[in-house]
């Protein structure tokens, strides 16, 4: 993990942006700032940056939790079974979001 841990939560900042924060080992930590204070948009953009670490780590327990079950069906590999069949649109949506959060 490469990003600051969560969770991440919004506070309302100055008047140009909120702020997105972390405690971590007591400290505050602002990880970002976003949109303008008090648009619609711009709480909607920080609540979604501030759920950002739960989001990824929703995406993750999925894939694995996938990657478990075409396993346990008998496939060789993840990998064999995309070859085989179709991967279902939310698992491949899920790897791409993942690896986009990683830098992937």
């Amino acid at each position: 993990m490469k990003h600051t841990p969560g969770p991440w939560s919004c506070m309302k900042g100055n008047v140009i942006s909120d702020q997105i924060a972390a405690s971590e080992k007591g400290r505050l930590i602002f990880v970002a700032s976003v949109g303008a204070v008090g648009s619609i948009r711009g709480d909607a953009d920080a609540r979604l940056v501030a759920s950002a670490p739960e989001l990824i780590e929703a995406l993750e327990a999925f894939v694995k939790e996938r990657e478990e079950e075409i396993l346990a069906l008998g496939y060789e590999s993840v990998e064999a079974y995309g070859k085989l069949v179709k991967p279902e649109e939310a698992y491949a949506i899920a790897k791409r979001a993942i690896k986009k959060a990683k830098g992937e």
